[in-house]
């Protein structure tokens, strides 16, 4: 089965102004000895149905480099920003960069398929804890925050 949205609309949806659903607070929750996770759903400010999802986790709350997020529409991850401390190559060809970086998905392509998967560098991303990263994928994502 295709996804119902074309990389134009999922870039769309990435750009809109977003809030999480009734405006509810970004809570992290105690996923572990040491870890963390906020999942919330997400609205779009102009109105439109999309099934939007924000993910953002930490491996090790005291350690930045564990820190993901995830931002899912249909279930489907459409977006990912992490952390890796070398680069990755294959073939002599850097696939993932070091340091922080954003995963761009087309979920209409297959695995194998040029264009897949593709990776930005981020380099203004460098949070310093947990909350200045959600606060920084937020505005990365265009995601408003409720007020404190």
């Amino acid at each position: 089965m295709r996804f119902p949205y074309s990389m134009a609309q999922i870039t769309d949806v990435v750009a809109a102004e977003k809030h999480p659903r009734d405006w509810e607070s970004l809570a992290f929750k105690s996923s572990g000895e040491a870890s963390s996770q906020c999942d919330s759903w997400l609205e779009r400010t102009d109105g439109k149905l999309d099934r939007i999802r924000l993910i953002v986790r930490a491996g090790r709350v005291e350690l930045p480099s564990s820190y993901q997020a995830a931002l899912l529409l249909e279930d489907e991850r459409i977006r990912g920003i992490d952390y890796h401390a070398v680069p990755r190559n294959r073939f002599y060809k850097q696939t993932i960069p070091k340091g922080w970086h954003e995963d761009i998905i087309d979920p209409n392509k297959g695995a194998t398929e040029k264009g897949q998967h593709e990776r930005v560098d981020l380099p203004d991303i460098e949070p310093y804890d947990l909350v200045d990263f959600l606060r920084k994928v937020c505005k990365h994502w265009n995601i408003l925050l409720p007020p404190d």
